[in-house]
């Protein structure tokens, strides 16, 4: 079962020192609600079983990554669709950023592994050495400079560097007793940029330690990709490396935070598009009263679908019971492959007086040889239908893209 609060006070860890981009704690906020949902997968934190082997970087040739030794493969460990794609998951070129730092000895940051298929872009990096952590008892004139904030107790992940200042702190807290600490990290920021300056809109990222105590993050990107995107043979992208000093002080009732960051580097990688990545499925039919088509751009890690009828949505779909809030109404569509796995939506609006929406769902790993299409009204405190008693639109293959 998810641990809210462990999750939670873990983020206001890591996340504390990026105040400055509050984008990005909403999109980790928002993908941890998501795993409320049937059918996720993946957990923000695990504590990590696997044995890596490190790929040999090469900055002139052509490198394909391995099938299991590879940071999809570490990852499809709770997603099976990264499981599933790990041997697709490859770079032309991947260079790594490097620094050598007084207190994190010598860094490295590198993609790892990434999928691009045109219609999404799925990457993993590593970085070796990232943090270090000591016990700090600031001056009162550092204390003065410092800002107040929220004094949450750590969620803890037994690789990750630092475990045992963050339970030294964890108790101070529960005791009320003084106790602070001092954080030197790097990060790669959350702007991932093409060669021709187009910063990629990320949707979600999860990390992890390896056993090394390595950090390794997972990092989705918005689907579709923007049009300017989606039709290259490669993709070649830069992420920034930042370096980090937090200090984090607690005096036994109020919690002080000061912290200073710069960028050091960039690591940067080719990623060629999968070959026939993209299949487009067809379908019509009617759902009610209304005559319905649906068109389907299919990845293994995403699927597009938009979806017209000849009548508004509130003209057919059944309306919820009377007194239902509108803002505790929407259409759900339900995707279904032809084993009866779901594709899980992202975004929902309310049913009006539309005739065409276009819906994002997570890709399943494979590619499907039929699809079911169900639209229907949903409300807050309703049962889930019966899918065999509902009506939908079939999709089958069109073509290739």
């Amino acid at each position: 079962m998810l641990n809210e609060k462990k999750i939670r006070d873990g983020l206001d860890r890591h996340l504390a020192p990026l105040s400055a981009s509050p984008d990005r704690r909403m999109r980790i906020r928002a993908a941890i609600a998501a795993e409320k949902q049937e059918n996720t997968p993946m957990k923000r934190k695990w504590t990590a079983t696997l044995v890596f082997a490190l790929i040999a970087v090469m900055l002139t040739a052509s490198i394909a990554i391995a099938e299991h030794f590879n940071l999809f493969s570490f990852f499809g460990t709770h997603d099976e669709r990264y499981a599933a794609i790990a041997p697709e998951a490859t770079l032309s070129i991947t260079e790594p950023a490097r620094l050598e730092h007084p207190y994190l000895g010598s860094v490295r940051a590198a993609i790892d592994s990434a999928y691009y298929d045109g219609l999404t872009l799925n990457l993993a990096y590593r970085i070796e050495n990232s943090r270090h952590v000591e016990a700090y008892t600031p001056t009162s004139a550092e204390i003065a400079s410092m800002q107040k904030t929220d004094a949450w107790p750590i969620g803890l992940a037994g690789n990750e560097p630092g475990i045992d200042i963050y339970e030294k702190y964890n108790v101070a807290l529960e005791n009320g007793t003084p106790f602070g600490y001092r954080q030197y990290s790097v990060y790669l920021s959350d702007h991932t940029v093409t060669d021709d300056g187009i910063d990629i809109p990320p949707y979600a990222t999860w990390e992890d330690y390896d056993e090394n105590g390595d950090y390794c993050e997972l990092r989705e990107f918005e689907m579709p990709l923007p049009d300017a995107l989606k039709n290259r043979d490669t993709l070649r992208i830069a992420i920034a490396l930042h370096q980090q000093e937090t200090r984090i002080w607690f005096d036994g009732k109020d919690c002080y935070i000061s912290y200073s960051s710069d960028q050091v580097g960039k690591t940067e990688a080719t990623i060629p598009r999968t070959k026939d990545g993209v299949q487009i499925m067809l379908g019509r039919g009617a759902i009610g009263t209304a005559a319905c088509t649906a068109k389907a751009e299919i990845s293994k890690l995403a699927a597009v679908v938009t979806f017209s009828c000849d009548k508004p949505l509130n003209a057919f779909l059944a309306a919820p019971p009377e007194g239902t809030a509108a803002t505790d109404t929407w259409v759900e569509f339900a995707l279904y492959d032809e084993n009866g796995t779901a594709y899980r939506l992202h975004g929902s609006f309310s049913p009006d007086e539309r005739t065409e929406a276009t819906l994002a769902f997570l890709g399943t790993g494979e590619l499907p040889e039929k699809l079911k299409l169900y639209i229907y009204t949903a409300w807050e405190g309703a049962e889930e239908p019966n899918m065999d008693d509902m009506e939908y639109i079939e999709l089958a293959i069109s073509k290739n893209q």
